[in-house]
């Protein structure tokens, strides 16, 4: 997977909504949204990754970006990360990671979608 330009997408984004939807969990930076399939891990506020720990990344900006093929796609923020595997024993399904980011017709861009 060509992991080019995704930076360019997250980087200075500001994180405003985190949703858990049925099995998985969507972090919206504004219409930019990434889904993860998979249990994510991490660290958020001096805790691990859970319910009550994720919405603490609201408001928060994305400050790094990083893709391990076949291990994990992480967001950073500060000293916040929030990591989902995309190893075969952690999927679900076909896919551990979406990231979507809608195009503006208007500028004539393109719509990004990444899938891991």
């Amino acid at each position: 997977m060509d992991d080019s330009g995704l930076a360019a997408v997250l980087v200075g984004e500001r994180i405003t909504a985190v949703a858990f939807v049925h099995d998985f969990i969507e972090v919206h930076f504004g219409d930019i949204v990434l889904t993860g399939y998979t249990k994510p891990f991490g660290m958020i506020a001096c805790w691990g990754v859970g319910e009550k720990t994720l919405p603490y990344l609201i408001g928060k900006r994305v400050d790094h970006v990083e893709v391990v093929p076949d291990r994990y796609v992480a967001i950073d923020s500060g000293e916040n990360r929030l990591a989902f595997p995309l190893d075969e024993d952690a999927r679900v399904g076909p896919e551990a990671v979406r990231l979507y980011a809608p195009g503006i017709a208007e500028l004539d861009q393109q719509s990004k979608h990444w899938v891991w």
